[in-house]
């Protein structure tokens, strides 16, 4: 299926250029751009994981998307709506990716020697460009309407990000969050879904603004994107029941979030024209498509329970939220005073040669 979902984004992606290319000047103050760089950040990150993974099908599709979208791009700043200052680090970062994912395809950086440091490298800068991006494609898709004319001072958030990502990692050097917080969360993963999501969300708020837009969507137009991530789906849920990795699960919220609010955007524009018939469709379609599904994976698993499917991916975020379940308590004014009484009492008797028996709270 992951096969049929590579080509539904390559039609898809065909179809958007034909739109850009339609728009024309009309694109400069669409904003177009802000959905553009949400996706490319996901596909970055998300290429590397499933390369990371070894997972080939998958690989293919999200650099497929990371190639299409970075076409988009390009297509858009040629119109004149896209900050050159966004397009150019863009394009770097996208050449990079295609680079660097096509060496650990090849097998050029598991060998031992200075080009095996090059992978894990190259997850950090992804997984801290996600860091930055979500916050600032919220701030510019869902807070404040974006457009060239005013986006070289929007970018606020994103350093606002980084600098709390530095504090955060100063706070885990100093000791003064749990250890449960060293390598608990899965950033890259996080950041990548996030962005997933972020994305229809942030069309549903611009057609609530201008509702008239809606007369100009066929509904029928969210058809690719909802196969190019619905198809997915089945792949992402049976890796759930073989993989305990957090990245597994986000890959699946990620591609059902896609897939149902496609599908809801489809349903409005539908009402937004007269088109009940069609909405219910559009709505009843992803409820069908799960629930059957859910019924296969269970019946598969020799379980009776429709969602039972479901419980590891309940799990591991039940463990995802453990850090935060640590950190609350560490908020109090109580415990970092105690927190300082019991350094204070090590580092006494520490100068005293005797056996350190404090511990922090």
């Amino acid at each position: 299926m992951l096969r049929f979902a590579t080509l539904a984004v390559l039609a898809d992606a065909g179809v958007r250029a034909a739109a850009q290319a339609a728009a024309g000047a009309a694109l400069q103050a669409s904003g177009a751009w802000v959905p553009l760089a949400s996706n490319l950040t996901s596909f970055l990150i998300l290429s590397s994981t499933f390369v990371d993974d070894g997972e080939r099908d998958a690989s293919a599709c999200y650099l497929a998307g990371l190639g299409c979208t970075a076409a988009l791009l390009a297509q858009a700043h040629w119109l004149h709506a896209v900050p050159p200052a966004l397009f150019w680090p863009a394009a770097a970062l996208a050449l990079a990716s295609a680079a660097v994912n096509a060496a650990k395809l090849a097998g050029l950086l598991d060998a031992p020697g200075p080009a095996a440091a090059l992978w894990p490298l190259w997850r950090r800068v992804v997984g801290c460009v996600g860091w930055a991006m979500v916050p600032q494609v919220a701030y510019l898709s869902l807070v404040r309407p974006a457009s060239t004319a005013h986006a070289a001072a929007t970018w606020g958030p994103a350093g606002v990000s980084m600098a709390a990502g530095a504090a955060l990692l100063a706070l885990l050097r100093a000791g003064w969050l749990p250890p449960a917080w060293r390598g608990a969360w899965d950033v890259a993963s996080w950041t990548a879904t996030l962005l997933f999501m972020m994305k229809p969300l942030a069309a549903l708020a611009a057609a609530a603004l201008e509702p008239a837009t809606l007369l100009d969507v066929s509904p029928a137009a969210f058809l690719l994107p909802a196969l190019a991530t619905g198809l997915q789906v089945p792949r992402a849920l049976l890796r759930c029941g073989v993989d305990a990795e957090i990245g597994s699960h986000m890959w699946l919220t990620g591609t059902s979030w896609a897939t149902a609010f496609a599908c809801v955007q489809a349903a409005v524009a539908a009402v937004a024209q007269g088109k009940p018939g069609t909405a219910a469709v559009a709505l009843a379609a992803p409820l069908l498509f799960a629930a059957c599904l859910l019924r296969t994976t269970a019946t598969a698993q020799g379980s009776h329970l429709l969602l039972a499917p479901l419980q590891p991916v309940a799990a591991a975020y039940r463990q995802e939220a453990r850090p935060w379940r640590l950190l609350l308590p560490r908020l109090s004014l109580r415990w970092a005073l105690a927190a300082a009484r019991s350094r204070r009492a090590t580092r006494r008797l520490a100068s005293q040669g005797l056996p350190s028996t404090a511990c922090a709270p």
